[in-house]
């Protein structure tokens, strides 16, 4: 059904919520009925059809169905508060970021990498200008900022989400953080006094760590973590060139593999469906590049491992079927290079051929000495004088 364009009037998700209820209300349409265009739409209408027909706008109120990847993701952050998300590059883990976002009061977002450190996550030292010159003074992180929000709004969830959680140093970062992270740790939001996760006298009972760097006008040192913080870190298990986390912290964190689309699922998806529903001659090719990911991917896995398979988002970001064929052909490249892959796996996997673009592509090695190194190639189909349909050269 098309109820129209809220999104100019409403307020957040919660305005929207109670609109669908109005409508389900006065009208014979129900939920199942109803669809929502645009980011986050899949996310919040799960969101809203686990409501069960009720007006409550608590986020926490959600139940998750277990076909729904955000709704198991959101199950799994409630059950163990800390989670880690990994997956192929492509696989749509950023992605998850949007389709969360509804679930949670408050989202906060960092990216870690080489040079992240416990002072800019935690607390650290900062320079300050003074009259007598230059001073210092201690200034809380985006960690502890965090535990602040969420101890000041006990009766919401907030979440913590660490894209590439795996590119710093994870034991130096959290360091004694480990500790007050983990499930078993955690102090009830409810609890805590005037709403504060930082303090100069931990409450009773808690599991708190004493700040390497004091914060505050008061040097409050003593931070506790809620249990409505959810923490969730995003990996990409492709990448060889990057750190890997410890067995003290993966044990802290409940661990999701996120799988790339089978070339089935891709197809029945109605954003990829949308990339020929204006123009019908795009579909050949577009099935074309669906398929061949599809199987590409079945060599990949059996001939290297899970790790070394093509994303879908590759398809979803590309504008034509041109596009989405050489983005994936240089990922099947980098993939080769990384694990070091047989040539005559390349040399064994057909090409992706678009006869509406006249091109076929593949990845391949080039040379045979030390410096090989696996290139896409690009051709002209024999069968075919069509010009490529973005424009683009061969």
């Amino acid at each position: 059904h098309d109820v129209g364009d809220v999104t100019n009037w409403t307020y957040g998700f919660k305005t929207l919520f109670t609109y669908l209820d109005e409508i389900v209300d006065r009208t014979e349409i129900s939920l199942d009925g109803l669809s929502i265009e645009g980011m986050p739409g899949r996310a919040l209408m799960s969101a809203a059809r686990g409501l069960n027909g009720t007006t409550s706008t608590n986020a926490t109120a959600v139940e998750p169905t277990a076909t729904d990847t955000t709704a198991d993701v959101v199950a799994l952050l409630k059950d163990e508060l800390n989670v880690i998300v990994e997956g192929v590059a492509g696989s749509g883990k950023s992605h998850l970021l949007g389709a969360l976002r509804p679930f949670y009061a408050q989202v906060e977002v960092i990216v870690f990498h080489p040079s992240t450190s416990y002072e800019e996550f935690v607390s650290g030292l900062r320079p300050t200008r003074t009259q007598g010159g230059t001073g210092f003074e201690g200034v809380a992180g985006i960690f502890v900022l965090a535990c602040q929000r969420a101890a000041a709004d006990p009766e919401n969830l907030h979440l913590l989400f660490i894209d590439e959680i795996n590119r710093a140093n994870t034991s130096r970062v959290f360091g004694d953080l480990m500790l007050p992270i983990e499930k078993t740790k955690r102090f009830p939001a409810a609890n805590l006094s005037e709403g504060h996760a930082l303090m100069s006298l931990a409450p009773p009972g808690a599991t708190a760590v004493r700040l390497q760097t004091p914060v505050g006008e008061d040097l409050m040192d003593i931070l506790v973590v809620p249990d409505n913080l959810h923490i969730l870190g995003t990996m990409n298990s492709t990448d060889r060139s990057v750190g890997t986390i410890d067995l003290a912290l993966r044990r802290r964190f409940a661990w999701v593999e996120m799988e790339p689309l089978s070339a089935a699922l891709l197809q029945e998806d109605p954003d990829f469906v949308a990339k020929y529903s204006l123009d019908d001659s795009l579909k050949p090719d577009w099935v074309a590049v669906a398929e061949w990911y599809g199987e590409t991917n079945e060599v990949l896995l059996e001939a290297i491992g899970p790790d070394a398979r093509l994303g879908h988002a590759y398809i979803f970001g590309a504008h034509s079927p041109l596009a989405a064929a050489r983005a994936l052909s240089s990922q099947l490249a980098e993939i080769a290079f990384t694990f070091n892959v047989d040539p005559s796996v390349l040399e064994n996997n057909p090409p992706i051929e678009l006869n509406g673009a006249g091109l076929s592509l593949n990845a391949a090695y080039r040379g045979t000495g030390l410096g090989r190194r696996p290139s896409v190639i690009t051709q002209q189909l024999s069968s075919s004088d069509n010009p490529p349909t973005d424009g683009t050269a061969p």
